[in-house]
């Protein structure tokens, strides 16, 4: 008896508590689409380690590339009447130049978005989707979640526990 209970005063007893929490991970950490467009497919699949700056998903977007070639169409254009114009009439050679360089600048914004139709990773990591299968041909807005790369090393959990077992946690 006196053994019996030498054995359940000295031998600690598990104990627990269950509570609800997420693995917080930084803002870097998520795969957000940088333009709007369609998947066209993954590059890299998930599960690998990822460098910083490594194209994870391509994108298409199917007008872009017709809008670019139409932009620049137009700045040939403007720069040849630009030319004729020059030594002919000062004041429609200004306005020209005016056109030339708002149709530079959208030529220069649609390029941009082009390029941003490749999503890279920010971070080094491994890289994460939740359905992977599900991605290509699905419309992507921009700033629009599509998966992580979860950097090595430990990570933060947020979790909320009862009161009552705030201590049990603590120690």
């Amino acid at each position: 008896l006196l053994a019996a209970a030498a054995l359940l005063l000295l031998v600690p007893a598990p104990s627990f508590t269950t509570t609800e929490g997420v693995v917080w991970l930084p803002e870097s950490a998520i795969v957000r689409a940088e333009t709007t467009g369609f998947v066209r497919r993954l590059l890299v699949e998930p599960g690998r380690a990822v460098a910083v700056g490594e194209a994870l998903i391509e994108n298409e977007e199917p007008t872009l590339q017709a809008e670019i070639e139409g932009l620049r169409a137009r700045v040939d254009e403007l720069e040849v009447r630009l030319g004729t114009e020059r030594f002919a009439d000062r004041v429609k050679a200004e306005i020209t130049v005016t056109e030339l360089k708002h149709a530079q600048t959208q030529v220069a914004t649609q390029t941009e978005r082009s390029r941003r139709l490749t999503v890279r990773s920010r971070v080094a990591g491994t890289f994460a989707v939740l359905t992977p299968q599900d991605l290509p041909g699905r419309f992507l807005r921009e700033g629009q979640e599509i998966g992580y790369v979860l950097p090595p090393g430990s990570r933060i959990i947020r979790a909320t526990v009862r009161q009552d077992d705030i201590e049990l946690v603590r120690h």
